[in-house]
């Protein structure tokens, strides 16, 4: 099974990410991904990050349906799991802060 055979977004071309995925090579993602321009564009905008890649930044358009619900980095970082949580009681804090993991482990997984 592929990296992304889970990801089937009804009515979007990212639906089909699942099916090429699965079957097929990087090379066939990247000539079904170069058909779409604005695909193309929100992918190469995520390459634009340090350390990452093609396969990583298509996995993370898919996963959040090419960024459709967030208006905001705060809210990606949250849906991914990614914000901080410290365990405080009172005025003590207890521990180092650490990521939450109550978002989506499917994009923490891909980064």
């Amino acid at each position: 099974m592929g990296k992304f055979a889970e990801i089937c977004k009804r009515g979007t071309c990212i639906g089909k990410f699942a099916g090429i995925c699965q079957n097929g090579s990087p090379l066939e993602l990247e000539i079904f991904v170069a058909k779409d321009k604005t695909l193309q564009e929100r992918i190469d905008n995520v390459c634009t990050a340090k350390g990452m890649g093609f396969i990583s930044a298509v996995g993370i358009v898919a996963e959040t349906d090419g960024f459709a619900l967030f208006k905001s980095r705060n809210q990606l970082v949250s849906y991914a799991g990614y914000d901080v949580k410290e365990h405080e009681s009172g005025t003590s804090v207890k521990g180092k802060p650490r990521i939450s993991k109550k978002g989506n482990s499917n994009i923490r997984r891909i980064t």
